[in-house]
């Protein structure tokens, strides 16, 4: 399962953050053109997770999975294909719609290869495993794009296809499927949506917006902040991607280790304590001076990215708990709407950038702050 999953997400590291690029040079969209495309790609993407819980229940997850890799394969077939607006839309569409079914049914299908054993462990390994192929795919594709013209970019979209499928293949092949709990007739429909009459469900739904809202924001808005407003170089704000992603390749275990003896609430709070520290961090940057301000960077990414490692395993645990075995589908693919939600909301944050460069890091760390009570509440509701 690591194995094809390395595979997986090695592709997407090769594309995606070329996508833009892609649409603009090759497709021949201008650029404001082509983050519409993306944006009408990923609201089209949201429906998939209500759409395919029943499937995660009644045909086993690792078979939802596979599905989606075919899906974002296609995707990029119809990336190579486009040469204009619609096409160009319905290849964004297919490629949101398989990575949202794609992560609907990861947590299910790690849940099931964990089985009895340790799920911090088990989710805390398949991030790393992720997080590492991703950045070599982001390091492969950045030296495909220095080829003269066209064809670096091209060979990404093409590679990228190509890995789906071998990654498909893998988990086909050499993955044993888990049973499933019930057929698609013996499941009624309106199961799909009884994790959002479940109260503890709704928290923890809540508490991992809250949380990951912050992953998004240093992806979307900290460039911005980093190279507009703050003024450092490139180099420092692509060492402080490097680091977050290299901290999430190689220490994930050792951050759900290290943190073994607290209660997986517990350490919910602990993460959202350092991700509120790490927003006050960055609203302070401003203040420090600009030879100063690389190096405070990159620190203030080390908390960011070890609060991460903390929560991140603890609240897919936490939902593995909650869940009844016969609707495990169902509330993992919902719960890929907290992560959909933070995707959405980040970039308004940006729009507060020009009227203070301190608020929107000082709205991110009000609201992880937030995060304390509903974990309160959280907790009552577990026990």
């Amino acid at each position: 399962m690591l194995v094809g999953l390395g595979v997986d997400n090695f592709g997407s590291g090769l594309f995606l953050p070329l996508t833009l690029v892609y649409l603009e040079q090759v497709v021949g969209i201008p650029l404001s053109t082509a983050g519409v495309v993306l944006a009408v790609g990923t609201v089209a993407g949201t429906f998939a997770p209500a759409a395919v819980a029943r499937l995660v229940d009644s045909w086993g997850p690792k078979r939802v999975v596979v599905t989606s890799q075919v899906l974002q394969a296609t995707g990029m077939l119809a990336y190579l294909a486009a040469r204009d607006v619609p096409l160009a839309v319905v290849a964004a569409a297919l490629t949101a719609a398989g990575v949202q079914v794609f992560y609907s049914a990861l947590g299910a299908m790690t849940s099931a290869a964990a089985q009895d054993g340790d799920h911090d462990r088990a989710f805390a390994t398949v991030n790393m495993v992720r997080t590492a192929a991703f950045g070599v795919g982001g390091l492969a594709g950045g030296l495909l794009l220095g080829i003269p013209g066209n064809v670096g970019v091209v060979a990404c979209v093409a590679l990228n296809a190509i890995t789906f499928v071998a990654a498909s293949a893998t988990l086909a092949v050499a993955v044993p499927s888990a049973r499933p709990v019930a057929t698609d007739r013996e499941i009624p429909p309106a199961s799909v949506w009884a994790p959002l009459r479940n109260k503890t469900f709704l928290l923890l739904g809540t508490t991992a917006f809250l949380l990951f809202l912050s992953v998004d924001l240093f992806l979307v808005v900290m460039p911005p902040y980093a190279d507009g407003i703050l003024g450092v170089s490139g180099w420092a704000v692509g060492a402080s991607i490097a680091v977050n992603t290299g901290l999430g390749a190689v220490a994930g275990t050792w951050a759900v280790a290290q943190t073994k003896r607290f209660s997986r609430t517990t350490n919910l709070a602990l993460a959202a304590g350092i991700q509120a520290g790490w927003g006050i961090a960055m609203a302070l940057l401003v203040a420090f001076p600009s030879e100063y301000r690389p190096a405070a960077l990159i620190g203030a990414t080390v908390l960011l990215a070890g609060g991460s490692l903390i929560g991140g395993p603890r609240a897919f645990s936490l939902l593995t708990e909650i869940a009844p075995p016969e609707q495990k589908g169902a509330y993992f693919s919902l719960f890929q709407y907290s992560f959909t939600a933070a995707a959405l909301t980040a970039p308004l944050f940006a729009g507060l950038l020009p009227l203070a460069p301190w608020a929107p890091w000082g709205l991110n760390a009000l609201l992880v702050l937030l995060a304390f009570p509903v974990i309160g509440l959280l907790r009552k509701s577990i026990q």
